[in-house]
């Protein structure tokens, strides 16, 4: 519950998974919360990049299989992106 007089912010997530299935359950779950909101969904590596770069989340679900398709790169190239805006 958000403290009065002090509005939360709301979370951007990007879901990263093989299975539209799982990324449309696992959306509407998280939409059912004022303060969470999906802005992305990728099935492989390469939209993951896009996504993530296009959309800026603050917090991202990434399938294991799509490790081998680029996440790696991914985590590298967000530890680069937070060390030179946030860190």
């Amino acid at each position: 519950m958000p403290r009065v007089g002090h509005p939360r912010k709301r979370l951007r997530i990007l879901i990263a998974d093989k299975e539209a299935v799982f990324c449309f359950g696992l959306s509407k779950l998280l939409g059912l919360e004022d303060d969470l909101g999906v802005v992305a969904q990728a099935e492989n590596g390469e939209q993951l990049l896009a996504s993530a770069e296009t959309c800026k989340p603050d917090l991202v679900f990434v399938q294991t299989e799509i490790v081998r398709e680029g996440a790696i790169f991914f985590l590298r190239s967000a530890e680069s992106y937070l060390r030179a805006n946030w860190w």
